[in-house]
């Protein structure tokens, strides 16, 4: 029973090295990145994005992008939009993520959550695109 446990934690500090190897900063937002051009310019403002990792009780692991968006134009934005693309370790695009809200007033933050489908192979994400319609 010992020699399994040993065995065992043997081959997830394996794992781990190996993961590390392939892809030294998991779970990042890209700070530059050649996958594009840079996101298109709005007066909506993405302050801060991050990973978040949560479950559900019935035993479903979600991953999420996540952050603060604020509004910069002097008018209400009738509805506003950011959109994440999501890579895998070997940084190959898999998927967007996207959230989107209404009736964002004149100097409002906004805090997004945007769900990343079929999250297990989720490693990174880039800012893709923000956007805001009066």
């Amino acid at each position: 029973m010992k020699t399994i446990v040993i065995v065992t934690i043997i081959v997830v500090v394996l794992l781990i090295v190996l993961v590390t190897i392939v892809n030294p900063t998991p779970r990042t937002q890209l700070a530059v990145s050649a996958k594009g051009t840079e996101p298109e310019k709005s007066c909506l403002s993405v302050l801060e994005s991050s990973w978040d990792h949560y479950s559900y009780s019935g035993g479903d692991n979600i991953d999420a992008v996540i952050g603060k968006a604020r509004n910069d134009c002097a008018a209400t934005l009738s509805s506003a939009y950011v959109e994440f693309t999501i890579f895998d370790v070997t940084e190959s695009q898999i998927g967007v993520a996207i959230d989107s809200t209404e009736n964002l007033e004149p100097g409002t933050t906004w805090r997004f959550k945007a769900q990343v489908a079929g999250s297990a192979a989720a490693w990174t994400f880039k800012l893709a695109k923000v956007s805001g319609f009066r």
